[in-house]
C-alpha cells in the first residue's frame, strides 16, 4: 500500500537509505533527519510502500527542479513491484504539477540504471560526481515504452492459424468418432479442441492488449499534443533501447 509519506517515517526512511546495496552515500553522515525532513516539505513530496507491518520502501520527489530526489527500496523486500509503483506515484505528482521532464542520477552500471531504462528514462550525460544523469520526458518517454510494449506484442507467435488447424482436426475426429462410437478418437478430438480453445484465448488476450497499447498510444499523442521534437525524441529511443 501507497501512503504519502509523513515526519514520523524519517527514521525508517533514512534506516532504509542507508541499508541498500547499490548507490551507497560516501558520507552516510551526511543523511540527518533534518535533511530528509526538509526534502519532504514543498516543493518537495514522498511516498512510502507499507506492507507486513513496515515501511518497505519509499520515494521523494521535488517540484523545484522536477527530480527524483531518492527512490529506495529495503532489500528483504525487492522483487514485488514496489518500486515500480512508487516511482509511478511520483512521476504522476510531478506530472500534475506541470512538468515536461523529470531528472534522477544514479550510479552507471547498476540494476537501480537498469530499472530506470527499462521504463523509458533516457541518458542525459554525467554530473560532477560521475553518476548517470536520467531524463523522463512525460511525452516521449512514455510513448517509448507504449511502443516497445507494443513492438515484443508484435513479434510473438501468432496463434490464430494454428488454432484453426487444430479445430479442424477436431471436427474431422469428431465426424468419425462420434458414427463409429471409437471412444479413443472422441477422446483425441477432445483433446484437440481443448487445445485449440487454450491457444484462441491466448491470441484472443493478445489481441486485446495490442489494441489497449494502440488506444493507450493515441492518448498520449492527443492529450499531450506531442511535438514533433518530442516524437523523435521517443522514435529514437526506440532503437537506443533495443541496444541497450
Amino acid at each position: 500500500m501507497i501512503r504519502p509519506a509523513e515526519p514520523s517515517d524519517v527514521p525508517r526512511i533514512n534506516e532504509i537509505r542507508l541499508s541498500v546495496r547499490e548507490n551507497r552515500l560516501t558520507d552516510p553522515g551526511w543523511l540527518t533527519e533534518e535533511v530528509t525532513l526538509r526534502a519532504l516539505e514543498p516543493p518537495g513530496a514522498g511516498w512510502v510502500w507499507y506492507t507486513d507491518g513496515t515501511i518497505a520502501g519509499f520515494c521523494i520527489a521535488s517540484r523545484a527542479d522536477d527530480s527524483i530526489w531518492a527512490l529506495f527500496v529495503d532489500p528483504a523486500f525487492e522483487g514485488r513491484g514496489s518500486g515500480g509503483a512508487l516511482l509511478d506515484r511520483a512521476l504522476e505528482w510531478l506530472d500534475e504539477g506541470g512538468a515536461d521532464r523529470a531528472r534522477l542520477s544514479t550510479d552507471p552500471g547498476t540494476r537501480a540504471e537498469a530499472f530506470y531504462l527499462e521504463r523509458g528514462w533516457l541518458p542525459a550525460g554525467t554530473n560532477e560526481r560521475g553518476e548517470t544523469v536520467l531524463e523522463y520526458s512525460f511525452s516521449g518517454s512514455r510513448l517509448l515504452v507504449l511502443h516497445n510494449q507494443l513492438d515484443d506484442l508484435e513479434t510473438v507467435e501468432n496463434w490464430f492459424w494454428p488454432m484453426v488447424v487444430l479445430l479442424a482436426a477436431t471436427f474431422i475426429l469428431l465426424g468419425i468418432a462420434l458414427p463409429s462410437g471409437n471412444l479413443w478418437l472422441g477422446a483425441n478430438a477432445v483433446g484437440l479442441g481443448l487445445m485449440a480453445g487454450y491457444l484462441g484465448i491466448r491470441d484472443g488476450r493478445r489481441s486485446l492488449r495490442k489494441r489497449d497499447l494502440r488506444r493507450r498510444i493515441a492518448e498520449v499523442v492527443s492529450d499531450r499534443q506531442v511535438s514533433a521534437g518530442a516524437a523523435d525524441v521517443a522514435e529514437g529511443g526506440r532503437t537506443g533501447g533495443r541496444e541497450l
